[in-house]
């Protein structure tokens, strides 16, 4: 019989896996998804666009974009799948560029900035690797899926 089991304590996550010959403990990230949503719950338009975002990203607004500032720099580590990066590429520059980043894809995309790292390793074992480089509040970011 195995067992597995996550658990919460003292702000880290932690992943429990039992059986009759052993038991692992692995320490985990707290992984935060985070998206912006338009009031009726979506994330893109009818077309799978998230243009309508563009007004936020360049406000006028100092408080808004001290508040974006501040959550950004909340998150030790961020994850995206490829499609979500798709419209960073299209923006044209990577709003978070002190944050090890990584992106879940198979394809061969530009990476437009050094804290990047494009990876077809499972989450788990990026999550093992923000583990071991001590990342504990990470981003998971995005909502697309083709």
């Amino acid at each position: 019989m195995r067992v597995k089991f996550t658990f919460y304590s003292e702000n880290t996550f932690y992943y429990l896996s039992a059986s009759g010959i052993g038991l692992e403990i692995l320490a985990m990230p707290q992984v935060i998804y985070h998206v912006a949503s338009s009031l009726d719950g979506f994330i893109a338009d009818k077309d799978g666009k998230v243009d309508w975002l563009n007004e936020f990203n360049n406000s006028p607004d100092q408080e808004a974009m001290e508040d974006l500032q501040a959550l950004m720099s909340s998150f030790d580590a961020i994850l995206l799948g490829g499609a979500t990066y798709d419209f960073v590429l299209d923006y044209g520059h990577w709003m978070s560029p002190a944050t090890p980043t990584w992106v879940f894809t198979s394809r061969e995309l530009k990476v437009i900035d050094p804290c990047i790292q494009l990876t077809q390793e499972n989450p788990k074992s990026v999550c093992q690797e923000l583990e071991k480089r001590n990342l504990k509040r990470i981003w998971l970011m995005g909502g697309v899926a083709n």
